[in-house]
């Protein structure tokens, strides 16, 4: 099985299909970029399952509905009004329980968060797992919003270009760059704009300390810029 397959199989893959997965899992296990991809289609199902489980009702719910049900029965005699009272109690139930758990499309939700996940893949991922070593061959990650002539428009000048690869942070996907400057391994991560839900003025950058690391974020376009040296 080559890469080609192996991403066919990855978007369609039939987990009863034994000797296939057999082989894409051998075929993971040797090639450092699909062990990669298949780490992040693992994670992403950890976190469908974990959003679709059954949430229990509250505590009293049924006593709560039953009450509302009689309450409206008993004031609205006339069968037709009793029944538009029934279907006013059974919409507000369901606000009840749909509200509290309206999705929110936001997967970073603080800089706290944003700061906790980028210095947990700086520092728990070395150069071996980039994937490309050129600027030019970005693309091959998949379709990024920006050129590399503008993030390095944003970056100083004696930071040297090492390599790149695709990671998850948190719920969300980032593009992971890597560069040199001196003896100093630098990270810069970008994550879409409309997968962090917390407000950036575009005209400043933030900076926060962590032990002898610096993290930066600022937002360029559609993309924030995270940085830690």
């Amino acid at each position: 099985m080559d890469c080609l397959q192996f991403c066919r199989w990855l978007e369609s893959r039939d987990t009863h299909d034994v000797s296939v997965a057999d082989q894409a899992m051998k075929h993971a296990a040797s090639c450092s970029q699909c062990q990669e991809r298949l780490r992040f289609d693992e994670h992403l199902d950890g976190l469908i399952s974990k959003t679709m489980a059954k949430e229990a009702p509250p505590s009293g719910l049924e006593a709560k509905v039953d009450m509302i049900l009689e309450t409206t029965a008993v004031k609205r005699a006339p069968r037709l009004l009793g029944l538009y009272g029934a279907l006013a109690a059974v919409l507000a139930v369901m606000v009840i329980l749909v509200v509290p758990f309206w999705p929110d499309t936001s997967k970073i939700h603080s800089m706290d968060e944003m700061e906790q996940y980028v210095i947990a893949d700086h520092n728990g991922h070395g150069d071996d797992q980039l994937i490309i070593d050129h600027p030019g061959n970005l693309g091959s990650l998949g379709t990024l919003g920006v050129d590399y002539e503008t993030i390095r428009g944003e970056l100083p000048p004696s930071f040297v270009f090492v390599g790149a690869r695709i990671c998850p942070l948190g719920e969300c996907e980032a593009f992971h760059l890597v560069f040199r400057d001196g003896g100093n391994r630098v990270s810069l991560y970008l994550v879409k704009a409309e997968d962090v839900g917390f407000p950036l003025s575009l005209d400043k950058r933030y900076s926060i300390s962590a032990g002898h690391q610096t993290v930066q974020l600022w937002q360029k376009g559609g993309y924030v810029y995270t940085l830690i040296a």
